[in-house]
Protein backbone atom coordinates (compact mmCIF):
# COMPACT_ATOMS: atom_id res chain seq x y z
CA UNK A 1 0.00 0.00 0.00
CA UNK A 2 2.76 2.49 0.04
CA UNK A 3 3.46 2.45 -3.49
CA UNK A 4 6.71 3.76 -5.70
CA UNK A 5 9.13 5.52 -3.48
CA UNK A 6 11.86 8.01 -4.69
CA UNK A 7 15.25 9.00 -2.95
CA UNK A 8 16.68 12.04 -4.07
CA UNK A 9 20.09 11.40 -1.74
CA UNK A 10 21.28 8.66 -2.53
CA UNK A 11 18.99 6.26 -0.09
CA UNK A 12 19.64 8.06 2.95
CA UNK A 13 15.64 9.44 2.99
CA UNK A 14 12.89 7.89 1.10
CA UNK A 15 9.38 9.64 -0.01
CA UNK A 16 6.07 8.77 -2.15
CA UNK A 17 7.17 9.39 -6.13
CA UNK A 18 4.65 11.54 -6.12
CA UNK A 19 5.76 15.35 -6.77
CA UNK A 20 4.23 18.65 -7.89
CA UNK A 21 1.02 17.88 -7.23
CA UNK A 22 1.22 14.40 -9.44
CA UNK A 23 -0.89 11.40 -9.18
CA UNK A 24 1.68 8.67 -8.98
CA UNK A 25 1.65 5.20 -9.94
CA UNK A 26 -1.36 3.35 -8.99
CA UNK A 27 -0.23 0.64 -5.79
CA UNK A 28 -1.97 -2.73 -6.38
CA UNK A 29 -1.70 -5.13 -4.15
CA UNK A 30 -2.90 -7.78 -6.33
CA UNK A 31 -0.80 -6.56 -9.18
CA UNK A 32 2.16 -5.41 -7.86
CA UNK A 33 5.25 -3.95 -9.84
CA UNK A 34 7.88 -6.46 -11.66
CA UNK A 35 10.16 -3.98 -12.59
CA UNK A 36 11.22 -0.48 -13.12
CA UNK A 37 13.86 1.18 -15.87
CA UNK A 38 14.83 4.66 -16.94
CA UNK A 39 15.65 5.79 -20.34
CA UNK A 40 19.20 6.00 -20.92
CA UNK A 41 19.28 9.37 -22.48
CA UNK A 42 15.84 10.60 -20.93
CA UNK A 43 16.26 10.23 -17.06
CA UNK A 44 12.77 11.55 -16.33
CA UNK A 45 11.54 8.73 -18.71
CA UNK A 46 10.39 6.13 -16.52
CA UNK A 47 8.70 2.35 -16.99
CA UNK A 48 7.03 0.25 -15.04
CA UNK A 49 6.09 -3.42 -15.65
CA UNK A 50 3.31 -5.21 -12.94
CA UNK A 51 3.70 -9.23 -12.58
CA UNK A 52 0.14 -8.98 -14.74
CA UNK A 53 2.01 -7.19 -18.02
CA UNK A 54 0.53 -4.23 -17.12
CA UNK A 55 3.15 -1.16 -18.72
CA UNK A 56 3.33 2.45 -17.50
CA UNK A 57 4.94 5.70 -18.46
CA UNK A 58 6.14 8.43 -16.38
CA UNK A 59 7.81 11.59 -18.52
CA UNK A 60 8.34 13.73 -14.82
CA UNK A 61 10.70 11.57 -13.07
CA UNK A 62 7.95 9.48 -11.26
CA UNK A 63 5.26 12.72 -10.79
CA UNK A 64 2.38 11.36 -12.85
CA UNK A 65 1.75 8.13 -14.97
CA UNK A 66 -0.09 6.93 -17.78
CA UNK A 67 -1.36 3.39 -18.70
CA UNK A 68 0.90 2.38 -22.57
CA UNK A 69 -0.22 -1.33 -22.38
CA UNK A 70 -2.31 -3.84 -20.57
CA UNK A 71 -3.37 -7.21 -21.64
CA UNK A 72 -6.73 -8.31 -22.60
Amino acid sequence: STGLLRSDDGGRTWQPAVRGGGTGLPADPNDPLAALAVHPSQPQRLYAISMAGRLWRSSDGGGTWERVWAPE
